[in-house]
Parts: C-alpha cells; structure tokens; sequence
C-alpha cells in the first residue's frame, strides 16, 4: 500500500507540476489573469481525510490480526467448538470496521467529485470570468477560435491539477504509513545484556568427531577461555519494576569432549522456560552478569516452532545448502523419527502443514534442534509428548553419554517436569519426580541387576518401535491449484446481482447523463455561454449522484450482502474457510487464507468499486466524446473502423498481460504472507539458532518477487499511455491535414471542438484500458471468493440429521461405542488411521487410552470430535449416531483438553467461557480451583469480577498455566464427556496431580476418555485401551491388562517403572 501511494504521490507530482505551470502560462496568453480561476476553483474544493483513512486502517488491522490468530490455530478452534464464536467475533469486528469505513467513503465521495469537477466547473468558470470582465470593461466577448483554444488549454492544465488534488490524501495516507512503521520502529529493541566473546564463532560442530571444533578468540575479562557458560547472580525478567521471575543465578560451566547436561526441574511457573530463554537472549538479564561463548545456540521451545514446509526442510533449517546425507540419517534414526518417516506417503517431502497440524506432539518436539550441531543446545521440556518407549531412545541416543550431543560434546539444557536417572552404561534406569525419585533411592543402590533390565528394556523399545507399513498413517502432501483463468461473464453477474439490479440501473443513468451533457456542452459552446453553463451543472450533478451513488449507497451493500437475501462477501469467505475439513485446511498456508481476508477484501471494499465507477466513467465519456467528433466532423467517421480495430487489438494485448501480472501478483504474496507470520510465531528460535540473516534475506527475496509484476504492470502501463497517445496524435494530423483541405466547407468552431474531443480522447481510452483492467483484477478477487465458497467442501455436507430440540440436551449419560468403525484423515485416502475399532465405554466410565507415539491414540480420541473421517463402522454416543449430527453440534457439546492450550486475543471472560452460559461468581470459582486465578490478580492488579473484563495477556502465563485455564474452560463447560489429549504432559508431577484431582472430583459423573503418556496415571481407570499402527491391540481393566503375560500393557508400565 505504501508503495502504491509512494508511485501516485512522488513520480507523478513532479510531473504534473511542470505541466500546470506550462498549461497556466499558455492559458494567460490567452485569457490573462483570469487564468488561476481554475486553480482557485479546484483548490477551494480540496479537503483533508487522512484521519477517516487512518481510523479505518486501524480498524482494518485490527480484523486482519485477530483473523490471522484464529486461522493459525484453527484446529484448536474446531476441537473445542468455537468455530460459529470464532465466526461471530470475526463478523463483529467486520462490522465495526465498515461502520468506521463510513465517514471515509462519505469523505472520499466528495473527493472523487473535487477531482472531477474541476475540469467541468474550472471550464465553466474560466469562461464565465472572461465574460463579465468583458462586459465591465466594455470589451467584446470570447472569440470561438479563443474559447475553443482555452478549452483545450484548461483541459491540459485541469488534468494535472487534478492528479494534484489527487495527490493530496495520498501524501497523508503515505505519511500515516510512514508513521505506523516509524512508531513500530520506535519501540524498544531487545536488549541482549549478555557478555559475547569479541570473535564469534558460528560454525556448527563437525559430524565425525566427537569434540567441539573451538575457533580462537580473545580472553574475556576473568573469564577463562574453556568457560562456555558463566552466570553470576544473574537474575532474568522482563520488567525490572516487577519482582524476579527468577532467582538469582550462578553457575559456571567449561567445555568438555563428553559434553555437559544440565537437566532442569521445578514445578509449573517456577522460570524453567525464562531461564533457557535468557541463555537465547530473549528473557532480559535484569541483575548480574551473563557470559556466553557461542551465543548462536540451538533451541527447542516448549511448543516447538515449525514452518510449513516438508519434514526435511525443518529438520534441515534455514541453510539448506549444508545439508549433509549422512549426518540427516543418523540424526533421524537418533530421535526415531525413521520409523515415523517410512509410514508418511512421500517420505521426509511429507509437508508438516501450518505450525505442524499434519504430526503429532511427539513427532512435532522431535523434528527440530539436533541437526543444526550448535555447541549449546536448549531443550524446553521436549520429552514430555513423548511415549516412555520413544522418550527413553531419544534420551538415550540424543543425551545420554553414547548420545549424538554428548559425542560431540555439547552443553545441552534439559527442561523437564522429571528427573531421570541413569545407569553405568548411561541409560535411563529411572525416571520421575524428586519425591518419587527420594522415596525409591535404595532400589537404585543395588546396580547390578541394572545392565541385564536395560537389555530387555531395549528389546521392548525396538519391539514397540517397529509397526507394521501396511496399516501406517499416511500424511499427505498438500496440493496447490494455480488459478489465473480470466474474468468471465460468470462473475460479472454475480457481482452485478449482489449489487441489485436496481441500483446498477440506476448508476448506469447517472453515467450516462454525465457523458451526455459533456458532450453537449462541448458542442455547444460557440453558440450560447448559458447553455454551456445548464449543461456543466447538470455534468457535475450527475456525476455527484453516482460517486456517492457508488460510494456510499453500493458499496455498503455489496459489503453486506453477496446475494440480496443472503450473507456478505466476507462471510461467505469465513464461514466457508470455517466449515472446511480439517484435512483441507492443513493443506492451504495460512498465509493464502489470510489473503482472503486482507488483500481480497482490499480489493472488494475500495479497489473495486474505484475500477467500476472509473471504467463506467470512461466508457461513456469516450463515446460521449468519439460521437461528439464525429458530429462535428463527419470525415472522422471513416477513421472509426481502423480507430476500433487498432484500440481492439491492443486492449486485447494490454488486458491479456496486465491481468496476468495483477493475479501473479496477488499469488506470488501469499508465500510471503506465510513466511512472515510464520517467523513471528518462531522468531525466539530463529534469533536461538542465528537464523535471523537467512530467514531477513529469504523474506526480502520473496518481497522482490511479488514486487516484479507490480513493476512490470507499470511499464506496461506507460507502454499503454505511450502507444494511445501517438494513436491519437496521428489521428488528430490527419485531422488538422484534412480540415485544412477541406477549411471552406468546415466550420471553424465546429473543427475546434473535434480538436478538442480528439486531445482528450487519448487520455480516455488510456484511462479506459487501465481502469478495465483494474476491474477486472479486482473482480478476480470476487471470483476467488465465489470459486472458494462454491469448491471448499463442507465438513457437515454428507451429513443427514442435524442435531433436533429432543436432542438439546445431548449427551445425558456419555456412554459410547465404536462398532467396526475405520477412521481416515480424510475420505480420499486408502490407508485407515484407524482399522475395524471396536470398543464400547460405559457412562461415567474412565477409559484410558495408551501406546507408542504416533499409534493412533489421538485420532481415536478426537474421532469422537469427527475431525476425521467415519469411512465405515460407526460411532454412537447415547444412541446417536455422531455420522449424523454436524460436527459443530457435537463438539460444543463435549469438553475437550488437548496437548496444546488454546488462548485467543480477548478479555478473559471471553476466554474462559466463549458460549457465554455461566455467572462471574462461577468463572472465578473455576480458575480458583485450578490455581490461576491469583496469577491473573497480581498480574492486574485486582481481585473482583472488574478483572475478567481485561484483555489476556498471555504472556503473563507459563505454559502450564495456560494449560489449567483451559482446564478450568473445560470445566465451566459441563459436558458429560470429557476428552484429555495428553493435557499433563507439560505439566510437573504436582500440577499433575492437581489436575487430576480436579478431573476426578469436578468431572465424577462424566465420561472420561484420557490419552497418557504416563501410564501410571491411568491404573485407577475403569479401562485401558492399548493402540499399535492405528489397530486396537489390548483393552480391559488395568489391573487384568497387567496380568496377562506378555500384554502390552504390562511391557508399557514395566518401561516407565
């Protein structure tokens, strides 16, 4: 935008300025000092609107921002039903943006009508002021030849004057630009308080020796060179006038061939994650002092950050040009992600989708950090999504002395809410929490027996980590369908019929009034000022009537209703993105669906209607201004055919590339978009890994990519300029030589009007071509939406029963059954996630669900959700079948906790209860239980209900924190199913264990179905469940699962004891 306003306000000023004053010159030659009437004229009219335009930005920012959060985390949005919230919260802030929009369109009107009017009233004018200047000097009036070299001098000088005026809000909305970017560069910039070396080094460590490569650089100040990492008392926050996050902190660490690591434990909020991103720079160091030796360090955050692109560009990072084959493979194979690659379709090409929608918690902590070789490396509890089976082979292989860091000899930081305890041959012989670890220290004195538990232990894994291919779970690879088909009469008709016919009608009679009588009034003016006066008033009044006809009549209309009857153009986009299957969704970058909320709607709310006035405009005043000449000159005729068959062919030329250039415009931004609010999601890990250069120069390189078709639109467009303008130069020669042949039989006035039309009808058929093009681009937008809406399928489209009144109160009991049901990502794809499941959950049951990650423990959860696909079988809860009822129904009616906790930008009323159902006095009650709501206090600094009206910082919650108040979101819900997606695997053992006794008192008559890693957790469950490779392997009583010889069960807990 500010490039557009850039090109209008300084590459045309300069111009237009120059031909003024040339034009203002020639005119006084002719008319003297009545020659500023027309600047006088066109500068009173001038008004200034930039803050209208700035308020309506800002509301339009303020839709986009909160629309790109929703889309980002739209998973989240289906599971816990708030899609039809989410939507209406969308709408409202569309609403309150286009009530905003008006006094901009009000104001914009009258500026579209002080740019036009001009060159009708400055006319008018000019000729008027002449003739009473005559008449009180008793002169004689205006010659024809005189006024007919006037008009054509005030149509040269009226045309930069009003790009001029043009100009003008512009230059504001430039400068309101400039200022938003300045104010955001104004903020302050991280402070790193850290102590580097004064060289650094930013080589990564070689893959085949087992020692840090340690380039040399000079001895810092009482810090001797083999110190890694050296803290003294240093105390991390992120305000200074706020107490410590963290105490104060010394420690001290030198480099070491084996490598160092430091596990770090602590209960939820303690400032486990503050400390390993002070070491990355991010958390400020407010006391103390901090001394790294390799600051560029490998992170892995709590929610591991992913673009979306395949499993090896996000293995690899942003320098794939040091990709190495052999080290890929062995770090693969180190985190067991080989196993989780030979099950994807395409293999490591496998696309991750939007922040890694398409893998599991598991899979999503394991792709990132190891390959990057840093001599530091931060992990920020990355074991916790993980199956004890697959935990303990990459802790043993990753971590563990034999492990890829400790070979390379590292210093790893370990955030995690266990203690893990290893053996002599370093493997894992114990884990848990501090207490579970105290209790049992004297079983952990006898090491004897300790080599031969951790060979069977080691069978277990490999036994547990080798499903079978034929049933695994494909993810497929997205697909992207290139659409530049031209603009047909398809959409024309669909626009005009959102519009109403009426209205279009309407508008098509101011036009043609408006062209009508600026041809009549040329025609006459060597016979009667008067009637050139009529005629100029009527011009400028039918052409007010269909600026703010279009403007502030059409425009609101077409915004509000696509269909006469029906929904907007916006809310046909959402709620068709908002009803699309998860599948789907996964596929498309966010930064394409934020398209259609931001430079789509751009496009519909301003562009658009600008190009369809303006092409109205011009189509009439050329054939207006054509017959006109012809009128007057009837030889001209005979030029029309080549004229029309010249024009034709260049609009053919011109219409066929610009378009083109605009849709590849529009498409080459989307990648883009993708990448810069995917780098804001992940911009702790891109400035960890130093990062920061490649994805600055890859985001620069995709700017200059979108900017080339916009660049060569414009040289297209001088082409366009160039070309008509030597047409009707050649054109009016030949009018000149004809007339001057012919000058006794032509009328001299009448000859100077043909004159005149044949100047000005080169600017308008260059305008024509632009302004066409414009539209048609822009009425590319509505063919997106309308392809968009009519193509994306509805998740509820195969569904034949919607939820009826005798069904408000489902579900009564919760009780559930799964009868042959084959579970799919979507209904095209062959392989099942999951395979002939049978299973059946009585009411207020607990029912647990166990197996190795990636084994289908989710999918099955979550089915009950539908955000799958039922290809077979069915799933019945209370007698309903769910294949029947609409998703949306069904997930607002259970409660659902997933491994990732969901926050969206608002007040914490409208984040803890969404549906809007329960009383202050009970939301507060909720977020007491479950421990945040005296977080939420001290950090507002108040205690009553007034609180739950202020905006959540999210900031200000660790991630368990989040985690228990969505917990106590999930209790205000009082569903009679709960789903626990691993909801505790971020969580220490006590907060654990608050969130289970909170489940088990507050959810006693519910229906418990709870995905664990820790299979201790469910051993007071009613029924387990054990999933290998998307198949049903062992359920039953915990108790009875634990006495069958060889269960799988059994081999689970005996790996987490």
């Amino acid at each position: 935008m500010l490039a557009e306003y850039f090109y209008s306000v300084v590459c045309e000023t300069w111009a237009n300025v120059l031909q003024l004053a040339l034009a203002t010159w020639l005119l006084q030659t002719q008319v003297g000092a009545v020659c500023i009437a027309p600047i006088l004229s066109s500068f009173t009219m001038g008004n200034a609107i930039s803050a209208r335009q700035e308020n309506w930005l800002r509301a339009t920012e303020k839709r986009i921002n909160f629309t790109t959060s929703i889309l980002g985390s739209i998973r989240n949005v289906k599971v816990l039903g708030l899609t039809e919230v989410m939507s209406s919260m969308i709408e409202e802030l569309r609403f309150q943006e286009l009530e905003i929009s008006k006094k901009f369109r009000q104001l914009s009107s009258i500026r579209v009508c002080m740019i036009n009017t001009p060159i009708i009233i400055g006319q008018l004018v000019t000729l008027a002021a002449y003739a009473i200047l005559a008449l009180l000097q008793g002169s004689g009036g205006l010659p024809v030849n005189k006024a007919i070299t006037s008009l054509s001098l005030i149509s040269l000088m009226i045309t930069p004057l009003s790009y001029l005026l043009m100009a003008i809000p512009d230059t504001y909305a430039s400068i309101g630009c400039l200022n938003r970017i300045q104010d955001f560069l104004m903020n302050p910039s991280r402070l790193d308080k850290r102590r580097l070396p004064q060289v650094v080094s930013t080589q990564s460590i070689s893959s085949n020796i087992s020692t840090i490569e340690l380039s040399p650089f000079p001895e810092s100040a009482g810090i001797p060179t083999e110190v890694v990492l050296s803290l003294r008392n240093v105390r991390f926050g992120w305000k200074s006038s706020s107490p410590p996050e963290t105490p104060g902190i010394t420690l001290s660490l030198e480099s070491s061939p084996t490598g160092t690591v430091i596990i770090l434990v602590g209960p939820v909020g303690c400032g486990k994650s503050t400390f390993l991103k002070g070491l990355a720079g991010e958390t400020p160091v407010l006391e103390g002092e901090l001394f790294i030796k390799y600051p560029d360090l490998a992170f892995c955050d709590e929610t591991p950050w992913l673009s979306n692109g395949s499993v090896q560009e996000n293995i690899v990072g942003e320098d794939p040009s040091a990709f190495d084959s052999d080290w890929y493979r062995t770090v693969i194979s180190a985190c067991a992600l080989d196993v989780d690659i030979k099950r994807m379709v395409v293999g490591d090409n496998t696309s991750v989708g939007s922040k890694g929608s398409k893998l599991s918690g598991g899979q999503r902590q394991r792709i990132v950090t190891v390959y990057a070789r840093k001599r530091i490396a931060c992990f920020d509890d990355v074991l916790s999504g993980l199956d004890n089976a697959t935990a303990q082979h990459v802790f043993n292989n990753i971590f563990g002395p034999a492990g890829l860091l400790r070979r390379l000899g590292c210093t790893v930081f370990l955030a995690t809410h266990a203690i893990l305890v290893l053996g002599e041959n370093g493997r894992v012989v114990k884990q848990g929490s501090y207490t579970e670890i105290r209790d049992n220290a004297d079983d952990l004195t006898q090491m004897h027996g300790i080599q031969l538990r951790q060979t069977d232990e080691a069978d277990r894994i490999d036994e547990l980590a080798n499903p079978s291919n034929e049933t695994a779970d494909p993810i497929s690879a997205p697909a992207t369908k290139a659409n530049r088909q031209t603009t047909d009469l398809a959409v024309y008709k669909y626009y005009f019929s959102a519009l109403g016919w009426v209205r279009i009608s309407a508008l098509l009679l101011f036009l043609i009034t408006e062209a009508g009588m600026s041809g009549f009034r040329s025609s006459r003016l060597g016979y009667w000022l008067g009637l050139y006066g009529a005629f100029s008033v009527i011009q400028g009044l039918s052409l007010t009537l269909a600026v703010f006809w279009t403007w502030v009549v059409i425009v609101p209309a077409a915004s509000r209703n696509l269909h006469s009857t029906v929904l907007h153009l916006h809310s046909t986009v959402l709620h068709a993105c908002m009803g699309a299957p998860l599948s789907l969704l996964s596929n498309i970058d966010t930064g394409v669906l934020v398209t259609r909320f931001s430079q789509d709607m751009r496009l519909v709310d301003m562009i658009l209607p600008r190009g369809f006035i303006s092409t109205g405009f011009q189509f009439f005043g050329a054939i207006s201004q054509g017959a006109t000449a012809i009128a007057s000159l009837p030889y001209l005729a005979a030029v029309l055919p080549l004229l029309l068959g010249v024009l034709f062919l260049i609009q053919r030329f011109y219409l066929k590339t610009s378009r083109q250039l605009r849709l590849l415009e529009i498409e080459l931004k989307s990648p883009l978009y993708t990448h810069f609010i995917e780098s804001l999601a992940g911009v702790t890990t891109i400035r960890a890994f130093s990062w920061t250069h490649a994805a600055t120069s890859r985001i620069i390189s995709m700017l200059d990519t979108a900017q080339r078709p916009y660049y060569l639109l414009l040289c297209i467009q001088r082409w366009l300029s160039l070309v008509l303008n030597l047409i009707v130069a050649a054109i009016t020669v030949l009018l000149v030589g004809i007339s001057f042949g012919l000058r006794t039989r032509v009328d001299s006035g009448l000859l100077g009007i043909a004159l005149v039309m044949m100047m000005d009808l080169g600017l308008v058929l260059s305008e024509l071509i632009q302004n066409w093009t414009l539209l048609e681009t822009s009425l590319g937008a509505i063919a997106r939406i309308k392809e968009f809406s009519e193509e994306t399928p509805n998740e509820d489209s195969n569904t034949t029963v919607q939820t009826h009144n005798e069904l408000s109160e489902w579900p009564t009991q919760g009780e559930i059954a799964f009868e042959g049901a084959r579970i799919s990502w979507n209904s095209s794809e062959t392989k099942p996630l999951l395979n002939s499941i049978n299973l059946r959950i009585g009411a207020g049951k607990k029912f647990g669900l166990c197996g190795r990650t990636g084994s289908g423990k989710s999918t099955l959860a979550l089915s009950l959700l539908r955000l799958n696909e039922i290809n077979s079988g069915q799933i019945i809860i209370d007698g309903q079948d769910i294949s029947l009822m609409s998703r949306s129904s069904i997930r607002q009616r259970i409660s659902c906790l997933s491994q990732e906790p969901f926050l969206f930008p608002g007040t914490i009323r409208q984040n803890a209860d969404p549906l809007n159902v329960v009383s202050s006095t009970q939301m507060i009650d909720a977020l007491q239980s479950v421990g945040v709501w005296d977080s939420l206090a001290a950090s507002l600094g108040g205690t009553d209900e007034g609180i739950l009206d202020s905006i959540l910082d999210d900031s200000i919650l660790s991630q368990g924190q989040k985690q228990l108040f969505c917990l106590a979101r999930a209790l205000l819900k009082r569903s009679k199913i709960l789903i626990l997606d691993e909801p505790t695997s971020s969580l220490d053992p006590e907060t654990d264990a608050k969130v289970q006794k909170v489940i088990r008192e507050s959810f006693r008559d519910c229906t418990v179905i709870m995905v664990a890693h820790r299979i201790h957790s469910l051993l007071d469950f009613d029924q387990v469940a054990v999933l290998v490779s998307g198949q049903l392997i062992e359920m039953g009583h915990p108790q009875e699962l634990l006495n069958k010889a060889g269960g799988e069960f059994a081999k689970l807990l005996d790996l987490e004891s």
